[in-house]
């Protein structure tokens, strides 16, 4: 099985409102009657949300996003692993079947350098991913979720981005301007693999090991 068969075939990923109902609707006793009131939305789009037969939109990220005080984005990533997982078992044959046409290459090895270009390149990454300029971060916000013993769950998605859509070089060059210690990004890094369920990173693998 190649590596890349392996983090699609993740048995732990769920849909995002299964996630809602793990952490907090179940824990906090919500009705089905409390939420629908909260989303206005309704009773059938309810049920398929229940039933997990519904895909969750745009729209109905914002306003769950909202009414559970989490980042729609985060959502709308988890549903589409969720996707992703869904079709590799319904096409898996097909999907197997495929040959690589990039060969396999060892990352670049990052330059630790104060020349090494702007060192926020980080925060604009995860900002940029970020819609509503409300919820963008200043470099001291992103720098104490290195620090934080476990990340706000509001974090979750900046923490996400860190690894899935920021260079390494991006990463590294903001915990040299940060002076973040490095045995702290390796933790961050663990967190995002064991507790988010996140896709393993080639890329920081290489620069933690």
């Amino acid at each position: 099985m190649s590596d890349s068969e392996t983090k699609i075939r993740n048995p732990k990923i769920r849909h995002p409102f299964q996630f809602l109902l793990t952490k907090f609707i179940r824990p906090l006793r919500i009705t089905p009657s409390e939420l629908q009131a909260s989303l206005k939305t309704d009773e059938e789009t309810l049920n398929a949300l229940y039933h997990q037969k519904e895909k969750l939109t745009p729209l109905l990220a914002m306003k769950l996003g909202k009414s559970f005080r989490i980042s729609p984005e985060l959502l709308m990533r988890m549903q589409i692993e969720y996707e992703l997982e869904q079709t590799y078992k319904e096409h898996k044959i097909e999907i197997k079947a495929v040959t690589p046409v990039v060969s396999k290459k060892e990352p670049p090895k990052p330059v630790f350098s104060k020349k090494s270009g702007p060192k926020l390149m980080l925060l604009a990454t995860v900002n940029n991913s970020i819609g509503r300029k409300d919820d963008h971060y200043t470099a001291k916000d992103l720098e104490n979720i290195f620090y934080a013993q476990v990340p706000e769950t509001q974090d979750h998605y900046a923490v996400r981005t860190m690894f899935t859509e920021a260079t390494l070089q991006e990463f590294v060059d903001f915990i040299k301007d940060r002076k973040i210690p490095f045995k702290k990004a390796k933790l961050l890094y663990h967190y995002y693999i064991t507790i988010l369920k996140g896709q393993p990173n080639e890329k920081f693998e290489w620069l933690f090991n």
